[in-house]
C-alpha cells in the first residue's frame, strides 16, 4: 500500500512539472510574440 501511494505521488509530481513546463514554453512564446 505504502509503495502504491508513493509512485501516485511520484506521477503526481511529474504531471505537476510537466504543467509547469507547459505554462512556462506558453508565457515565454507570449513575451516574445
Amino acid at each position: 500500500m505504502a509503495e502504491r501511494r508513493q509512485l501516485f505521488a511520484e506521477m503526481r509530481a511529474q504531471d505537476l512539472d510537466r504543467i509547469r513546463l507547459s505554462t512556462y514554453r506558453t508565457a515565454c512564446k507570449l513575451r516574445f510574440v
